[in-house]
């Protein structure tokens, strides 16, 4: 039967709970809300995770752990990889017996450190939750197909990012999950006011590689053409996708903290926000994740333009949401003109910032999160010895 005391959680994933990339912030800010609970973070940090944790354990990558990582290669890859988690889990399970967890989290990455987590979950007989951002199973060699399956069949609770991946890790694995967006930093904001005379000035949060440099450099021609400006928000190196940040209608803001990313936009004049994912054909994931820009920006109360191909995930998401942004399937230049056109008009602005705005309850923190927690009391509750 579970009790009201505190709860244990051991998170054991290489990634950390951190305010940076996308994958350790939502971590962190699910991790740093769970108030109620006692967490210890494992991992091969080489910097404490950001949190109020009671331990924390650093699984150093050791000449021994490095060599049974290498050994993960072809047909050695189920050995080895099990080698490898076993090794890990030897340098905390001294630490997490102590700590006696109620349940374990990790993240679906295929690495020692999911392995660790699912052996530590199995051998003690406690419920594995999983947080499955990314669809990484075309990275691993034939022999270790198997690998996710086993272990997502393992899971008691299973968070995918978006519908569509949970949808597609039911069709291959055979288990239901939990579909949990990317939770945000702030609740909803007001919509902001939107002004006839203001320039069309559109602000873009994140990296720019390869698949979206040609879809970002065919939306700054675009304004430059109808005296627009792109405000760019990125730690990009400059001289990756160079010719993008020194267009002439680009203002480049450097790296901005995302804690700081509203203020930053707003004081640049920024008055609609762009999601831009990748075409590049290869990166076939962008079918499955979410980006975590989309939710970040509802909470703006400003309207989104929203650049992907048709079968990635954002596209996706929009037609069952109806009306609520802009969306641009191509990367050529002419696929920006009927857009832009469109936003250059506050009257339009406003109407889509309002309708975005209604739909961001689903998706602030506190809906998220609550989602989040409930489902780990939930699954806690389910697999409470009697």
């Amino acid at each position: 039967m579970l009790t009201n005391s505190r709860k244990r959680l051991l998170f054991c994933s290489s990634v950390a709970p951190l305010r940076t990339g996308a994958g350790e912030l939502l971590v962190h800010r699910h991790l740093a809300l769970l108030t109620g609970w006692d967490i210890m973070t494992v991992g091969p940090h080489d910097r404490p995770a950001e949190g109020d944790y009671r331990r924390m354990v650093t699984v150093s990558p050791s000449a021994m752990l490095q060599l049974l990582v290498r050994l993960r290669r072809r047909w050695l890859w189920p050995v080895a990889d099990t080698a490898a988690g076993t090794y890990a889990l030897s340098k905390f399970a001294t630490d997490a017996d102590g700590f006696k967890p109620d349940i374990v989290v990790t993240v679906m990455l295929p690495d020692i450190y999911l392995t660790a987590a699912a052996l530590y979950a199995g051998r003690h007989g406690i419920p594995l939750a999983i947080l499955c951002h990314d669809d990484y199973e075309e990275d691993l060699p034939p022999a270790a197909r198997g690998y996710f399956a086993d272990i997502y069949q393992q899971a008691s609770l299973r968070f995918c990012i978006s519908e569509v991946m949970e949808r597609e890790f039911v069709r291959r694995y055979g288990a239901a999950g939990v579909v949990l967006p990317p939770i945000p930093e702030k609740p909803p904001q007001p919509v902001r006011k939107q002004r006839n005379e203001d320039a069309l000035t559109i602000g873009y949060a994140g990296s720019i590689g390869y698949g979206s440099e040609r879809a970002m450099l065919a939306l700054a021609d675009g304004l430059a053409e109808c005296g627009g400006r792109l405000v760019i928000a990125s730690r990009n190196l400059r001289t990756i996708a160079k010719q993008v940040f020194i267009h002439p209608a680009v203002s480049d803001l450097g790296a901005i903290d995302p804690e700081k990313l509203d203020g930053a936009m707003m004081e640049a004049g920024v008055n609609v926000l762009a999601v831009v994912q990748s075409f590049d054909p290869n990166e076939k994931r962008i079918k499955y994740n979410f980006p975590s820009k989309l939710t970040e920006y509802m909470m703006f109360g400003l309207p989104i333009l929203m650049v992907a191909p048709d079968y990635a995930s954002v596209p996706l998401w929009l037609k069952n949401q109806g009306d609520v942004g802009i969306l641009v399937t191509r990367e050529e230049r002419d696929a920006f003109k009927q857009p832009l056109a469109r936003l250059q008009r506050a009257t339009e602005r406003h109407a889509l910032a309002v309708r975005i705005r209604d739909c961001a309850q689903s998706y602030s923190p506190e809906f998220l999160h609550g989602r989040f927690e409930e489902a780990l009391l939930a699954t806690l509750s389910a697999t409470a010895k009697p």
